[in-house]
C-alpha cells in the first residue's frame, strides 16, 4: 500500500514526499524523516506552525545556549538592557554595545571613544569628524574602552503560548514525526486524537508534563528530547525543549498493535545524539515546574560549567610556575582547581560534575602533552 500524507493523505511519492525534522532544525535538530508528510503540508506547517517556536522563545534560547545547528548560523540576538537603556549584541559568549559612545574636552580637543573594538571605535571617529560634529583635528585619547566584555541584564520574560495554538502543534507534529520511523506496522494510522488536534482544534491532546521524568539529567544541557511509547492502546508522547518546556502528548487511544518505544534526545550545544539508556525516563506523577524556574537553574549550571573550563586553566598556570616535579605539578593542580570552585558549588549535583569534567580536563591534557612529546 501506497504512503500518504499524515496530514491531507495525499500519496507520498518522488514528487510529493518530503523531509520532515523531528526537532526543528533553527533549534538544533539533525534527524529527518520522509514518508511522514508531503511537501505543501511541510512548508505550510513549517510556516504557520514551526515559527511559532522562533518567535516564542526559540531565537533567544538558541543564542543564550549557543546551539550547533546543522545548517546555517544562529543569528545574533539584539536586546535593549534594562538598567542602561541601551541596545546589545548578543553572539553566543558576549555582548555587544551596538552603537559607540563619545565624551569630547573642548579645552584640550581630545575624545574618548567607547566601542565595541578597535575597529568600530576608529570608523567612529571618523565618522563624527564627516558630520561636523567634532572638529577635524580632534585627538583620540590614548586610551580608548574597548566594550567586549560588558554585564547587563539578559532576564526575559518567558511566553508559553496556551495549549490549543499553533506552538502546540508544532510540538505534537514532532511527536508524530518520530512515530513515523515505527517499522511493525502503520501506527501513525491509529492517532486520530492528533489528527483532530492538528486539523480541527478538537481534542485537545496536549498538557503540560506532569507524568515523565528523566532521572539522569545530564548537567548543563539544554536538552531536547522527544519520546514516544504506547500502554496497551494508547499512544503518548513527552516532547522537551531546551530542557525547559515540557510537554505530555496524548496521540491515539485506540492503538492495537506491538509495543511502541522510540526515542530521539540531542544536545544542541554540541550537536550530538543522546543514547536514551543514558537519561532512563521514568513515569510517575511529578510536580509541573514553570519554565522560568528551569531556565534559571540551566543558565546557572551553564556559568558554573564554563567556570570550570577557565579555573583549569588557572590551575594549570599556577602549576606551571611553581612547578618541581610531575607528582607536585598533578597535586597543584588539583588543590587549586577545587579551592577556587568549592565556594561556587550550590548542589551536590555540581560538586560531582566538577570532579567528572575534572578528570576529562586533566586527562585530555595529559594525551595532548603525550601526543606532542611523540611526534617531538
Amino acid at each position: 500500500m501506497a504512503q500518504k500524507c499524515f496530514l491531507c493523505a495525499v500519496e507520498l511519492n518522488e514528487n510529493t514526499n518530503s523531509k520532515e525534522h523531528i526537532i526543528k532544525n533553527s533549534i538544533g535538530g539533525k534527524k529527518q524523516v520522509k514518508g511522514f508528510i508531503c511537501k505543501t503540508c511541510n512548508n505550510t506547517t513549517g510556516n504557520k506552525w514551526d515559527n511559532e517556536i522562533d518567535k516564542d522563545f526559540g531565537e533567544n534560547l538558541s543564542v543564550m545556549f549557543d546551539i550547533k545547528r546543522d545548517r546555517g548560523k544562529v543569528q545574533d540576538l539584539k536586546v535593549k538592557d534594562k538598567l542602561s537603556n541601551k541596545h546589545f549584541l548578543i553572539n553566543t559568549n558576549k555582548f555587544e554595545q551596538i552603537e559607540p559612545e563619545y565624551t569630547y574636552d573642548k579645552d584640550n580637543g581630545k575624545i574618548l571613544i567607547t566601542a565595541p573594538n578597535a575597529k568600530r571605535g576608529d570608523h567612529y571617529l571618523e565618522q563624527l569628524k564627516k558630520m561636523g560634529q567634532i572638529p577635524e583635528k580632534t585627538i583620540k585619547e590614548k586610551t580608548q574602552i574597548i566594550n567586549e566584555k560588558v554585564e547587563i541584564d539578559t532576564s526575559f520574560n518567558f511566553h508559553i503560548p496556551e495549549l490549543k495554538s499553533n506552538f502546540s502543534k508544532s510540538i505534537v507534529k514532532s511527536a508524530l514525526a518520530l512515530l513515523s520511523t515505527y517499522k511493525e506496522g502503520n501506527a501513525l494510522e491509529y492517532c486520530k486524537i492528533a489528527k483532530d488536534f492538528l486539523k480541527n482544534d478538537v481534542n485537545n491532546c496536549i498538557e503540560y508534563n506532569n507524568y515523565i521524568s528523566i532521572e539522569n539529567r545530564l548537567f548543563a544541557t539544554p536538552l531536547h528530547c522527544v519520546y514516544v511509547f504506547s500502554n496497551r492502546n494508547i499512544i503518548e508522547a513527552y516532547v522537551e525543549l531546551f530542557g525547559i518546556v515540557r510537554y505530555i502528548i496524548c496521540l491515539s487511544d485506540t492503538y492495537d498493535g506491538s509495543d511502541i518505544n522510540l526515542v530521539y534526545a540531542i544536545n544542541p550545544r554540541t550537536g550530538k545524539e543522546i543514547n536514551h539508556s543514558e537519561l532512563n525516563f521514568k513515569k510517575e506523577l511529578t510536580k509541573t515546574i514553570h519554565p522560568g524556574e528551569l531556565h534559571k537553574k540551566l543558565y546557572d549550571e551553564i556559568l558554573f560549567d564554563k567556570e570550570i573550563d577557565k579555573i583549569f586553566i588557572e590551575s594549570c598556570q599556577k602549576a606551571i610556575e611553581n612547578f618541581t616535579t610531575i607528582e607536585n605539578f598533578k597535586s597543584n593542580i588539583s588543590k587549586y582547581f577545587v579551592k577556587e570552585l568549592l565556594s561556587k558549588i550550590k548542589y551536590y549535583e555540581y560538586f560531582n560534575h566538577m570532579m567528572e569534567k575534572f578528570k576529562v580536563l586533566i586527562n585530555d591534557m595529559y594525551k595532548d602533552t603525550n601526543i606532542k612529546s611523540n611526534k617531538a
